[in-house]
């Protein structure tokens, strides 16, 4: 592989590599792709190399899972998609065109709910509205059947210190579609949730993506969580990251999240899933 100048953040390069690791050419079909991408980050005067020659691309529509060992670069993926992040080296496209800074047209959830504690549930999901200038009774409209689609219909006055943890999430969810975003990034969004109320809300944003079909790309470090969602599951090495494995989930939709860990085919897939990883994680805990 050809390699490019190390650029700290701020003097990325978007050179697109042709050597061996990938290829420049674009797919038609991607809403999101990566080509020869790489990244580097200044720390403590030294360039650290967090992804290293990555090609990927995601289809429209599709829902693909990102799993790794801690620290191996999914969020920056996820930043660099939101154009948050510009690659040190290769491409990133959305769309058929480079990311735009910030991106617009994705919506991101993180664990953090980030609510403003002063607004109601209403007022909080408006807010990407009202400073689209939207007119007051369309947006009104459109927040209660974002509210009514998440399972908050009577919650419209209530304040983020009157909802559970649960419901707050509920309400994030819904402040990222009512501005219907083409493509949802969430970075480990039930992370910090127990594990019943986590299969919940996981069972319930599967059924609002079966409804809507925006593309998706969930980081998760669960992977029986990343099997029930998705349509794909990627494998990242341990930094700088690689895709180690690309695993298409072939089980039939729509899926019951409660009966699918019983069926055979997902006990293959963990355990495919699973020996992808182990090394790197094992690698991780020596170091």
């Amino acid at each position: 592989m050809n390699r490019k100048a190390l650029n700290p953040p701020g003097e990325a390069t978007t050179l697109v590599s042709s050597g061996a690791g990938g290829s420049s050419s674009q797919s038609p079909d991607a809403e999101i792709e990566f080509v020869n991408v790489e990244k580097y980050f200044l720390r403590d005067g030294r360039l650290v190399e967090t992804l290293r020659d990555l090609n990927l691309a995601v289809p429209r529509g599709q829902f693909v899972c990102l799993i790794g060992p801690s620290g191996c670069g999914k969020s920056t993926l996820l930043n660099m998609t939101a154009g948050l992040f510009e690659p040190t080296a290769g491409s990133v496209r959305f769309q058929g065109s480079p990311v735009a800074l910030p991106n617009t047209k994705v919506g991101y959830i993180t664990q953090q709910d980030n609510l403003l504690p002063w607004r109601t549930t209403a007022r909080n999901v408006e807010l990407a509205l009202r400073i689209k200038k939207m007119p007051k009774a369309q947006r009104r409209r459109r927040a209660q059947d974002i509210i009514d689609l998440v399972g908050l219909s009577g919650f419209e006055d209530a304040y983020p210190s009157e909802l559970s943890g649960g419901m707050r999430k509920r309400v994030t969810l819904a402040r990222t579609l009512v501005y219907e975003p083409d493509v949802l990034l969430a970075d480990e969004p039930f992370g910090a949730l127990d594990a019943q109320l986590k299969l919940l809300l996981a069972r319930e944003l599967l059924t609002i993506w079966e409804r809507t079909r925006q593309t998706m790309v969930f980081v998760t470090h669960d992977i029986s969580e990343a099997i029930a969602l998705a349509d794909r599951v990627i494998v990242f090495s341990r930094r700088p990251a690689t895709v180690k494995l690309d695993c298409p989930v072939d089980l039939p939709r729509p899926r019951d999240l409660f009966s699918i860990r019983s069926e055979r085919r997902y006990g293959e897939l963990y355990e495919k899933l699973w020996l992808a990883l182990a090394d790197d994680i094992e690698a991780g805990e020596a170091v």
